[in-house]
């Protein structure tokens, strides 16, 4: 059986954002409208989430150097 999560206090919501704030970053680009919608159509005929196409494709690119 799982076991049930407390409600994070409003001071370790603080600390989880200023750690995220420190260690992540977002990449962002600009598409065309249609092509957008063609590749959330691409990653959803995948099941896969766009953010999580995305980074499979960051990482790949990374492991290629």
């Amino acid at each position: 059986m799982p076991r049930e999560r407390k409600p994070k206090s409003d001071l370790e919501k603080l600390h989880d954002l200023e750690r995220q704030k420190k260690n992540y970053v977002n990449l962002t680009c600009a598409t065309k409208r249609d092509e957008a919608e063609a590749f959330r159509s691409w990653c959803a005929a995948r099941g896969m989430s766009v953010r999580a196409a995305l980074l499979d494709y960051v990482r790949e690119c990374i492991r290629e150097k």
